[in-house]
């Protein structure tokens, strides 16, 4: 029999994947039980493959050996662009049967600052589907999912190993955080990485997050950045083939957001009359010699053109995980973009 106090309609969106990917196993075991995702009445769908036909066939299929039936469909917005299209998706969250619950899920953007402040993805493109959920708060829920503040994300690498089946040490975290910075999809994959490296025979030590998540791949991601910066799009493009020898396209993207995401939040401070380096760096949680080198960066930018350029790698995150734009080509893409911000000279 169906739970009714579950709420049967689930919008989750934000940029902590894997805290999206935790509620929705969390989820999956209360709905399903204890098979979770790996059970037979587990369906996920994707807005770039799945249409609405084969969304709506299998939110109309009764379980398969059992009560319920839980089905997740990725970046609908993506697809639901017109009213039209719009309209019938509402009416099949209108008509879905008793024993299917849905799980709408959207990668979205933060924004911290400027008039675009917010979700960028659920403030506009999905503004019709936030206000549905919400006329029908008795059986639809919605969550948000932003990145955990910088000072947080040691605790959170803590238990995120302890739940992937490893340890870290104390030390080991507070590292990878300074690497990472609150990215918790790029720590994921650093954490794997580390407690693969140990084959979950010891905690990962200070050490080893030195030996493989190198700070020297975000140097790089400086030099290239600063050459964009500079007008220098050849050696910017050469940095970035080289980066892309050492890591996927969507790690390095990130490792470009946080860049830039500590350059916005420098802007910030600095026009709000903070010009101490160590108080800066105390606010963003980083190391001296790095606040010092962002108020040196950050004079080449205004506040608009670190938060078009925020946009700008929205933008780039969406065509690459939506298969709109080969990954190596929107990379590149989004370098010649940066060189065109020279408006401030130091």
């Amino acid at each position: 029999m169906t739970d009714m106090t579950e709420p049967q309609i689930h919008l989750i969106y934000g940029e902590d994947l894997p805290g999206m990917q935790a509620y929705l196993e969390t989820l999956a075991h209360r709905v399903l039980g204890e098979q979770g995702t790996g059970d037979f009445n587990f369906v996920r769908l994707d807005a770039q493959t799945d249409d609405e036909e084969r969304l709506y066939a299998e939110c109309m299929t009764l379980p398969f050996f059992g009560a319920q039936r839980l089905v997740v469909y990725n970046n609908p917005l993506q697809r639901l662009r017109s009213a039209q299209t719009q309209k019938r998706f509402l009416a099949l969250l209108e008509s879905l049967p008793t024993s299917t619950y849905l799980v709408i899920w959207v990668e979205d953007h933060w924004i911290p600052s400027g008039r675009d402040k917010g979700w960028s993805a659920m403030r506009s493109a999905g503004k019709w589907l936030l206000e549905w959920v919400h006329d029908h708060n008795a059986r639809a829920v919605e969550k948000s999912f932003p990145f955990p503040p910088p000072a947080q994300m040691p605790t959170w690498i803590i238990q995120h190993a302890r739940a992937l089946g490893g340890v870290f040490t104390p030390g080991a975290a507070r590292v990878l955080a300074n690497h990472v910075g609150n990215d918790t999809h790029l720590a994921h994959q650093e954490i794997l990485k580390l407690l693969t490296y140990v084959d979950n025979r010891r905690p990962v030590s200070e050490d080893d997050v030195l030996l493989l998540t190198a700070p020297i791949g975000q140097a790089n991601v400086f030099e290239m950045t600063n050459a964009a910066a500079q007008g220098n799009v050849k050696q910017a493009l050469q940095q970035l083939e080289i980066l892309l020898t050492e890591q996927d396209p969507i790690g390095l993207l990130a490792l470009i957001v946080r860049e830039f995401r500590l350059l916005l939040l420098t802007r910030e401070l600095i026009e709000a009359g903070e010009r101490n380096a160590q108080v800066i760096s105390e606010r963003l949680k980083v190391q001296d010699f790095i606040a010092q080198r962002l108020m040196e960066r950050v004079r080449r930018y205004t506040l608009a053109e670190l938060e078009a350029i925020y946009q700008h790698l929205f933008e780039t995150d969406l065509a690459i995980k939506s298969g709109g734009v080969e990954p190596r080509l929107a990379l590149e893409q989004l370098i010649v973009r940066l060189s065109r911000f020279q408006g401030v000279r130091p």
